[in-house]
């Protein structure tokens, strides 16, 4: 996964601290002057040491630390928490896609993938990822500027077959404990991947696919589209060479097939070219292999070379045995132990995780590379700054940005002056930027920051969202922005503005809540490559230290108009003249000087724009109700329950933090009824949201945030945070939510808003919106964008504001009260509630949730569709099985348990093997009351040939469940329970977890206890009957429903494979021309039968400079290799993405939508699993 948004994950050689909470149960000694105690080695265990200070850590925090520096330069944060129910772990390597060689682009993100593939002392491909899902956990990895970072996770608790499927070579080191847990066995494979990768052949040629499958996904995403636009227009600076080239920012990140076989390409051309290793023995040419120097400059799409022919065997031939050369030479250059951060957290005491760390991760090795390289320059050089560029976006928005080079903030940690200014300009009250453009009718929204960017330089960014009007006037709206930093300039700065942000910065910190274990580890190995000191490792992201006024004013005289460089994003502009396109996303976009009124820096004279004032909603008490509990309630209770309302409550009992959380769904008949009704309830909800901007700013800084939108039943209200001051923010929200009186000018933009978003639907990734169509066709009363689109024109202020009095004049009110409120306080909340509102109440029919509409047995209904984007290379699928409904518990559980056992499989045949695209997975479907299974894919293969696929695993995985041990059957049935059985990490966690069995209309809160009382007792056979059921093709009893999204780019002739009796013949026809050939390797290149267009290109590049060839010859043997294709086609004459394959024989293809679902049998409606309630009303 290549990440865009990429943080500053830097380390620098600063001694980082852990909590040496232990006594060292060997001798060690301490150097003078060092925060570092070395720990001599033993029989069990090599050399180490340990940071003898403490970590600094969140007060509820009741994990033990310890930092250890291994002989190799590897750190390592070890986490011990006894409660854990997950285990995980994390490396993080100082390099990333910066450190790309300049003529393989995407080198750090493709070795990223490959490192999953196997190792030598795990050989098989897939034995990590098949290992971490068979114990419950979850894996991934991503690619930044300059860190790479790889994680896991695991259940902590013991499964009765612990030592897994994956099993060592007689070559790997024996485990260095007893395993109690899964976790040493998931260690022992991680660390492998840093000492040992495998690097295979075949998965070299395929992951290729893989990385540039990602790319096309990404490729009319807005978000990439921009990111790289803005990096290759980086500036040239000048290396320690002396030679000038493009700042290393500007490089292409993610990658493609092309960029990442280049250079094997032209290899394999020079091998062909190259006079002095051509021998010539009987006609046959035999090459040897030339040296081509590396990083001879960056690669250039439009002069690439053509794919061979070879490129399609399974180790892509001389292409790919080349493109796996470089990669495990880069590999072995990169990947230095001094340049990596582990942090790992489990249930194993600090000693056992030493042991196993200072045992497995020893192995890897220091190449004495720089443990963390900087890059200093700038990528906005002087022909940048000053500078604008305007870009055409996919979709329809307007936005303006500004960015300016400022030093590198990292370091700065304790003073943060970058995060002080950018929480003035990104500011949203009185005084503010956005309140003062907003008023203008110019903008809906305005953020500021310093977004990551490489290890040693950042950049300063302030962003505003334009409205139609403010995109006509986007000169105004920059010289304001200018205007509001020439203020900061000349203003005094107020201390109590940095007191208020390290005051809310150690609340954060204090009241930490526990989260997901890989997502914890993941982020502290990161840390662990910042330049914090080493007791700061957990605390330095979110606290302030020290107030540096001098230190914030040198930051802000960088940030003038001369040293900007400002985007102007759209999708269209008026003067449609002077574009380029961007390199790899094809974006358009040209460049211009600013204009001199806007370089000139102009004093402040807009009175509108100051400096806001105290933030009132800081939390003052932070003291938490403890309540002595013998163990944590696993429900909420319901206090309330009367025709107009009810009220679900849970004391917190267990997370002990002063926050909180009210919720209220108020449900009403008219909020969807049609689509004009839908349209109108949104449009309700954003101007309500539109309106309470400036009030609820200040209160989201501190911790304090609302709710509020529309959905099909009516509309929802919440405010979370720091509880002190709920019921402020919540008495605010409600009354604006019932006596708003629209703003005409604001329903305008409102309108214009909602306009490019439904607009803007139909160009999302296909396989969003494949989901969305299944989701759609499935739903009795459900309204398209377009079918609100066609509303919005003529829908009026007095009809929104009329239907407002409508919509909360009969109502039901469901609500739950969560966290530190006590139980009088969340029934003072639904009071208001109800007094604030004083509506009637809804009959009981009105009050029932959603029903799915269900498929019938012996059901194949397949509905196609363009994807709408004309430029969108991918197609999708949604395959989606009926099982039945969530009420059928041992369907749900059984349910629940195939597709924990498919996931991996799936993963591993249809992604990794079969490279049918990056978007592949498999997943649970539940909606209002029915559940199933969906396969969900995205690819350049047609959809029909995606569902042949999907099939065609589905009769192998019949097979691999006949042939299942019940051993391994048994493994992988308690991972699933483990993960059921897992705490709940925070309170958000809890809130989540009760809302969503509160709306299912089923309150059934102990519903993964019924899962795994029931799993305990499932056997394989009722898997496989399970399967043969309700998934099997073949299955007389089947109901299936597939969408089919078809890209409008796919070739209408698909690629044809090249057959081996139409090679044998065009060597004939080579030979009679007098073409040299080597029989042997032709022949061995031909077994592989490539796609034709491969052929053509190998054989076009390869005749143009034959020599002695007439160019009619030439011509005559190209054209030969399409006739001969069709004279001997391939087996079965299929092409090579299926584009024959053939829905099946009992597929039905839905014509018309209403129709379907007229022919369709409603579910049932929800009702309550059980009801436990207090005899209070």
């Amino acid at each position: 996964m290549f990440r865009s948004s990429l943080s500053l994950f830097v380390r620098r050689p600063h001694p980082c601290p852990s909590r040496a909470s232990r006594s060292l149960s060997m001798e060690a000694t301490v150097p003078k002057g060092s925060s570092w105690t070395t720990v001599p080695a033993t029989m069990a265990t090599p050399a180490y040491s340990v940071y003898a200070q403490p970590i600094e850590k969140p007060a509820q925090d009741t994990r033990a630390y310890r930092l250890l520096r291994l002989e190799n330069g590897l750190q390592a944060m070890l986490i011990h928490d006894k409660d854990a129910d997950t285990s995980a772990a994390a490396m993080d390597i100082a390099v990333g896609h910066l450190n790309d060689p300049d003529d393989m682009p995407g080198l750090a993100h493709f070795c990223e993938h490959m490192l999953f593939l196997g190792t030598k002392q795990f050989p098989k491909e897939n034995g990590y990822n098949e290992y971490v899902s068979a114990h419950g956990g979850y894996t991934n990895a991503y690619t930044g500027a300059s860190n790479t970072n790889y994680y896991f996770s695991v259940s902590s608790t013991s499964t009765p077959s612990s030592s897994g499927t994956a099993t060592p070579t007689q070559n790997a080191s024996p485990t260095p404990v007893p395993r109690k847990s899964p976790l040493p066995r998931g260690l022992e494979m991680f660390a492998s991947f840093f000492h040992s990768p495998l690097f295979s052949d075949a998965g070299t040629a395929r992951e290729l696919n893989a990385v540039d499958s990602e790319h096309k996904k990404n490729s009319q995403s807005d978000r990439w589209r921009i990111f790289q636009l803005e990096k290759g227009l980086s500036g040239d600076i000048r290396g320690p060479d002396g030679v000038v080239r493009k700042h290393p920012w500007a490089k292409f990140g993610t990658g493609n097939r092309g960029t990442l076989s280049a250079y094997g390409r032209r290899v394999a051309q020079a091998q062909a070219q190259s006079e002095d290793h051509v021998t010539k023995t009987n006609g046959m040419i035999k090459n040897g292999v030339p040296h081509l120097k590396h990083s001879v400059g960056a690669v250039d799409p439009a002069n690439a070379l053509p794919a061979l022919p070879s490129e399609s065997d399974a180790d892509g031939g001389p292409v790919g045995r080349e493109t796996r050369r470089r990669l495990m030479e880069w590999w072995q250059t990169e990947y230095c132990a001094g340049r990596m951060r582990l942090a790992i957290v489990g249930r194993e005491s600090l000693d056992e995780l030493t042991q196993l760390t200072t045992t497995l991760f020893s192995p890897i090795i220091n190449r004495s590379k720089d443990p963390a390289p900087l890059i200093t320059e700038s990528p906005l050089g002087p022909n940048e700054c000053g500078s604008i560029v305007e870009c055409k976006t996919v979709m329809d928005f307007r936005s303006v940005a500004v960015s300016f080079h400022i030093p590198w903030q990292t370091p700065l940690y304790r003073f943060k002056p970058a995060s002080f200014l950018s929480h003035l300009v990104g500011h949203e009250g009185p005084g503010s930027i956005h309140s003062y453009l907003k008023g203008k009718g110019w903008s809906t929204g305005v953020s500021s920051g310093s977004p990551s960017q490489g290890r040693g330089f950042a950049q300063f960014s302030i962003f505003v969202s334009l409205t139609k009007e403010g995109f006509e006037n986007y000169d105004a709206v920059l010289l304001t922005l200018f205007k509001y930093l020439s203020l900061l300039r000349t203003s005094p700065l107020k201390k109590y503005h940095h007191d208020e942000i390290r005051a809310l910065g150690e609340i954060h910190f204090r009241f930490t809540e526990k989260e997901r274990a890989e997502s914890y580890v993941s982020d502290i190995a990161a840390s662990m490559n910042k330049p914090y000191t080493r007791e700061h490792i957990l605390s330095g992201a979110a606290r302030v230290w020290d107030w540096d006024e001098a230190m914030v004013r040198e930051l802000l005289h960088s940030l003038t108009p001369d040293k900007a460089r400002v985007s102007v994003l759209a999708k269209e502009f008026k003067d449609d003249t002077g574009w380029k396109n961007e390199t790899w996303y094809g974006t358009e976009y040209r460049v211009r000087k600013m204009d001199e009124k806007l370089l000139t820096e102009a004093p402040n004279d807009i009175p509108e724009l100051f400096l806001p004032g105290p933030n009132a909603f800081i939390p003052a008490n932070l003291d938490v109700e403890k309540i002595p509990v013998t163990e944590p309630a696993k429900k909420p209770v319901q206090i309330r329950d009367t025709p107009l309302a009810a009220l679900w409550y849970k004391k917190d009992d267990q997370f002990w933090v002063p926050k909180g959380c009210f919720q209220a769904y108020v449900i009403t008949p008219l909020a969807h009824l049609t689509p004009r009704h839908a349209l109108k309830s949104r449009m309700y909800t954003e101007l309500v949201n539109d309106a309470l901007t400036e009030y609820s700013y200040d209160a989201s800084l501190a911790g304090l945030d609302y709710s509020f939108g529309s959905y099909d039943r009516g509309v929802y209200l919440a405010a979370s945070g720091y509880n002190e001051k709920i019921p402020i923010l919540f008495k605010t929200v409600l009354e604006t939510m019932k006596n708003i009186r629209i703003n005409p000018a604001r329903f305008e933009v409102i309108k214009e808003d909602l306009k490019q978003e439904y607009e803007n639907f139909y160009l999302s990734e296909p396989y969003r919106i494949a989901d969305y169509w299944t989701g759609y066709l499935l739903a009795p009363n459900a309204w398209t964008p377009e079918e609100k689109l066609a509303e919005l024109e003529t829908v009026t202020v007095d009809e929104v504001q009329a239907h407002i009095g409508q919509l909360l004049s009969r109502v039901y009110i469901e609500s739950l009260s969560t966290g530190n409120i006590r139980e009088e306080e969340a029934t003072s909340l639904l009071t208001l509630t109800q007094d604030v509102l004083s509506a009637r109440s809804i009959t009981a029919s009105e009050k029932e949730t959603e029903r799915s509409l269900i498929l019938p047995q012996s059901s194949n209904y397949v509905y196609k569709i363009n994807v709408p984007n004309p430029k969108e290379v991918n197609s999708s699928l949604t395959y989606y099985c009926h099982v039945g409904y969530v009420t059928q518990r041992e369907l749900r559980a059984v349910n629940g348990l195939l597709l924990h056992l498919m996931r991996e499989p799936t993963f591993n045949e249809l992604r990794t093997k079969q490279q049918l695209g990056y978007v592949v997975f498999v997943t649970k479907w539940h909606s209002r009351g029915s559940m199933g299974l969906r396969f969900l894919l995205q690819s350049e293969r047609e959809p029909v040939y995606l569902e042949s696929r999907v099939e065609a695993f589905l009769e192998a995985y019949k097979a691999q469940l006949a042939e299942m041990t019940p051993e391994e059957f048994e493994k992988q049935k308690e991972g699933l329970i483990s993960q059921k059985l897992e705490k709940l990490e925070n309170l958000h966690g809890e809130v989540s977890r009760f809302w969503s069995h509160i709306t299912s209309g089923y309150c059934n809160f102990l519903q993964h206890e019924d899962d795994v009382e029931i799993l305990r007792k499932t056997s394989l056979e009722d898997v496989v009957k399970f399967f043969n059921t309700y998934l099997h093709p073949d299955s007389p009893t089947r109901r299936k429903l597939s969408v089919h999204m078809r890209s409008q780019s796919v070739p209408s002739a698909p690629s044809v494979k090249f057959s081996v009796a139409a090679s044998e013949a065009f060597l004939s026809l080579l030979k009679s021309h007098g073409v040299p050939v080597e029989d042997a390797q032709y022949r061995e290149l031909s077994q592989a039968e490539p796609p034709i267009e491969a052929v053509q290109a190998f054989w076009t590049t390869s005749l143009a400079q034959a020599a002695g060839l007439e160019n009619a010859d030439k011509e005559k043997l190209l054209s030969a290799i399409e006739a001969l294709s069709h004279a001997h086609p391939a087996k079965g004459g299929e092409p090579i993405d299926a584009g024959k394959a053939e829905l099946r024989k009992d597929a039905v293809v839905i014509e018309d939508i209403a129709s379907f679902k007229a022919s369709l049998s409603l579910g049932p409606a929800a009702v309550p699993v059980h009801r436990t309630f207090h005899a209070r009303l």
